[in-house]
C-alpha cells in the first residue's frame, strides 16, 4: 500500500493482510523458540540387573524382598522425559523367548507399559507416547519362565528432557 505525503516523498506501507501475516510468522518463531528452552536430548542411563530364582525384578519402587540394588531410572525432581528408543538386551531368544514388561513407577497402577522379547527387544515411540513424569521411574518385570542367567540391560535415548511445566509445548513440536 502506497501513500502519497504532503512533503512529495513516497512511504510503501504494509496492508493490513500483509502486516498480519508477517506477525503471524514472527509470532511462530518466537512460540518455537520459548517452547524449545530447557528441552535437551539424553540418553537413558543403563538399567540393569540378573535374573534371581528364574524371575527379573530390576528398576523403579520395587518394594522389599528384591535383591535390584542399582540406582533409579528417571528424571529427577522438576523434569520430565519423553522417550525414544528403548532397547532391552541380555533376553533369552528363540520360540519361547524371555517376556519383560515395562513398568512405570510412580504412576500410580501397576500397569504394564510396555513389553519387550528375546526377539523384539527394540521399540521407538513418537514425542507424547511414553512419558514419565517427575519423580517416575522405569521398571522390568518377568513375566512367566524366565531362563535369561546373565545381566539383562534397559537403555535407549530421551527424546527430549523438559521441564515438567513446559511438557505440553514440547509434546506439540
Amino acid at each position: 500500500m502506497r501513500a502519497r505525503l504532503e512533503v512529495g516523498a513516497e512511504l510503501d506501507l504494509l496492508s493490513p493482510g500483509e502486516l498480519d501475516k508477517s506477525l503471524d510468522r514472527v509470532a511462530g518463531q518466537i512460540t518455537k523458540h520459548m517452547s524449545s528452552l530447557g528441552v535437551k536430548y539424553r540418553r537413558i542411563p543403563q538399567l540393569s540387573g540378573t535374573a534371581a530364582g528364574g524371575a527379573l525384578n530390576i528398576g523403579g519402587d520395587i518394594g522389599a524382598g528384591v535383591t535390584w540394588n542399582g540406582q533409579p531410572v528417571g528424571p529427577t525432581q522438576g523434569f520430565a522425559w519423553i522417550l525414544g528408543l528403548v532397547t532391552v538386551n541380555g533376553l533369552t531368544s528363540g520360540a519361547v523367548p524371555d517376556i519383560v514388561n515395562l513398568f512405570i513407577n510412580g504412576a500410580g497402577s501397576n500397569i504394564a507399559w510396555w513389553q519387550f522379547n528375546g526377539n523384539n527387544f527394540a521399540y521407538t515411540f513418537g514425542d507424547g507416547e511414553l512419558v514419565l513424569y517427575p519423580g517416575e521411574t522405569l521398571s522390568l518385570q518377568s513375566v512367566g519362565a524366565f531362563a535369561a542367567t546373565g545381566r539383562v540391560t534397559l537403555t535407549g535415548s530421551v527424546r527430549s528432557q523438559v521441564p515438567a511445566e513446559k511438557l505440553g509445548r514440547a509434546a506439540d513440536r
